[in-house]
């Protein structure tokens, strides 16, 4: 879970990190909701999910929102930018034109933080005329407070740190071992291209080379 990428981090330096930064209940962490049949306290965007994986209910997918290869089931519907802007339609990612990837990193990595800037650099000038990338971002950080002062400066989409049960699916599911890890995925999530942080360190340059290599792997 979250806890396996502890090794990175220096344990005395991570208590003087959460001594500085004490953790107070940010308003978006009062949306809880006792489940029905095991009174766990779960967030209420995370509700479904957890009746879903916990008491294997069937899924209230739309279908006409899910689509046939739709990343609904794996990320969900409630996903945010910076300063917890809601995002209303995630559509657009079924787009055969945007390339998806998935973003695993925390705010306390020194690796993450290097990387990341050099990513939005990416980012924004792949983006620049039209839409052709899309990240999701992952937290693995250990507080709210660190997980949103790391998203303001990110220009891409992030699901809630509020989603933990998620969050630490997506992290077994695609067995990250250490961060910064990024992802191209396709349609419906499955991992095309494990090294895209080696490749947008190598291509950062030249955005046009490293989005054609990206979208032929969709293919």
């Amino acid at each position: 879970m979250l806890k396996l990428v502890k090794f990175i981090i220096n344990e005395s330096l991570r208590d003087v990190a959460e001594a500085t930064f004490p953790l107070h209940e940010p308003s978006c962490l009062k949306n809880i909701l006792k489940c029905p049949k095991c009174q766990e306290p779960i967030d209420k965007q995370d509700m479904e999910y957890h009746e879903i994986e916990v008491h294997g209910e069937k899924p209230k997918f739309d279908p006409a929102v899910q689509g046939k290869n739709s990343l609904v089931p794996i990320i969900g519907i409630s996903l945010v930018r910076k300063e917890m802007k809601s995002i209303d339609d995630i559509q657009y990612l079924m787009d055969p034109n945007v390339v998806t990837l998935m973003y695993f990193s925390a705010h306390w990595c020194p690796p993450c933080r290097n990387f990341t800037p050099l990513l939005i650099d990416v980012y924004d000038k792949m983006n620049r005329d039209a839409k052709k990338m899309e990240i999701i971002f992952i937290s693995l950080d250990e507080n709210v407070e660190n997980y949103l002062e790391y998203l303001k400066i990110m220009p891409w989409i992030s699901l809630p740190f509020t989603q933990k049960q998620r969050r630490e699916k997506l992290t077994s599911t695609y067995r990250i071992r250490g961060i910064p890890t990024l992802y191209v995925i396709n349609k419906s999530g499955k991992v095309l291209n494990p090294n895209a942080v080696e490749d947008t360190m190598r291509l950062r340059g030249n955005p046009d080379e490293l989005y054609n290599k990206w979208k032929a792997e969709m293919r």
